[in-house]
């Protein structure tokens, strides 16, 4: 799952620490702001803008409130720890973890210890019904679970990281030596390899019998993504694109049209969203490449807007990406980043092929909230999921 792969820095201070006045003087107004699809003039040179499609103005096939369930949303403009997914038969999975002591600090840092549990639901798609449903108890709030090849899932409980079987029973159990934690996992796109982020660095590990494949530091490299046979990260010291095989050492990566010096402040890449196709992406500008090192397409967004998370499907015909926009006022000090909206990009059309609008927060209408959505494709690339604020949406996206 590459749900929670991508996160994005707020900008500017949170519209809840605007003075009484300025907030009674902007109350009501809207701001409509025009994406722009005509060129921008940058360097004395006309710069075009990918277009997208319009928006879908498609009802949900589902829509549920998961608070009646037990979640409950962390703080405007936060990521907490949600797991989104889809497993082969097309249910949708969704787990959130939950302090066993409700006076507990919110704000708590995720590497301190902290009882709590991880809860996961898996949602049939047609009805809305409960499939089925587990919880386990977790040593630290960060805690995920995903779905892994076929009909077993991996949850990573602080300490420890179980393999689980498709009814949630306990498959294997492997405990960390202190002081390493987990708290994150992240998979090949076929769910057959996933990898573990601890305190020591990061190693991947076969999906069904947790046996190490590979390992890497972050003094080496970092943002690391893979398939079954193959990674790809940003190497020091010049965080350049590199890419190695299992058993072999990094060497770089050069495909065409792509800067070689990705600022890393910046990247959001790279990221396999098949086995054999990588999506690049550093801010405004995203190439799909193949591993011959050839470029598929490039997507140039106007200013103001931005790439965010990536969403890619166990079948790769097609990855969804979320494209957030800056909002509200430089000159009131008062500007943030929020999400706006959904693109879905068809590999084999090499383009966007359909586009869901995000409810991203507004700094000018009460409350005043920053969204934060969460979103995931079924195998198929048939079922788009969105997670926003507790509410969980599932839409068709056309074949075409």
């Amino acid at each position: 799952m590459a749900q929670r792969l991508l996160t994005q820095n707020r900008v500017g201070i949170r519209t809840s620490n605007m003075s009484k006045r300025v907030r009674e003087n902007i109350a009501g107004r809207t701001v409509a702001l025009l994406l722009l699809t005509a060129g921008a003039v940058v360097g004395g040179q006309t710069k075009s803008y990918t277009p997208e499609p319009h928006a879908s103005t498609d009802r949900p096939l589902l829509k549920i409130d998961l608070r009646k369930y037990g979640y409950e949303p962390y703080w405007s403009g936060v990521l907490d720890p949600l797991s989104l997914a889809f497993t082969e038969d097309n249910g949708v999975l969704v787990a959130w973890s939950k302090f066993d002591d409700p006076h507990a600090d919110r704000k708590i840092n995720t590497s301190t210890p902290v009882p709590s549990h991880l809860s996961a639901l898996i949602l049939d798609t047609s009805s809305g019904k409960i499939e089925r449903s587990g919880q386990w108890p977790s040593s630290y709030f960060d805690a995920t679970i995903g779905p892994l090849g076929k009909q077993s899932f991996a949850a990573c409980l602080g300490d420890r990281i179980q393999l689980l079987s498709n009814e949630f029973g306990v498959i294997q159990s492997q405990v960390l030596s202190p002081p390493n934690t987990c708290n994150e996992i992240r998979m090949s796109p076929r769910r057959e390899l996933f990898s573990v982020q601890t305190r020591a660095g990061s190693s991947l590990l076969d999906a069904r019998t947790f046996r190490p494949i590979a390992a890497w530091s972050s003094e080496e490299v970092f943002n690391v993504h893979f398939t079954d046979s193959l990674l790809v990260g940003l190497c020091k010291p010049d965080f350049g694109l590199c890419l190695r095989k299992i058993d072999e050492p990094w060497h770089p990566f050069h495909p065409d049209g792509i800067g070689q010096h990705i600022n890393t402040f910046r990247t959001r890449g790279p990221i396999f969203v098949n086995d054999s196709t990588l999506a690049i992406v550093d801010l405004q500008e995203m190439s799909v490449v193949t591993l011959d090192g050839v470029l598929l397409f490039r997507v140039d967004l106007p200013k103001k807007f931005s790439f965010s998370r990536v969403a890619t499907s166990v079948g790769g015909d097609k990855f969804a990406c979320i494209e957030t926009r800056m909002r509200g006022s430089a000159a009131l000090d008062m500007e943030f980043v929020a999400d706006d909206h959904i693109v879905v990009y068809d590999l084999h059309e090499k383009r966007a092929t359909y586009t869901h609008k995000l409810n991203g927060g507004s700094p000018w209408i009460p409350p005043f909230m920053e969204h934060r959505s969460r979103v995931a494709l079924s195998h198929d690339s048939s079922l788009l999921a969105i997670l926003d604020d507790g509410i969980l949406e599932v839409y068709k996206v056309p074949a075409e």
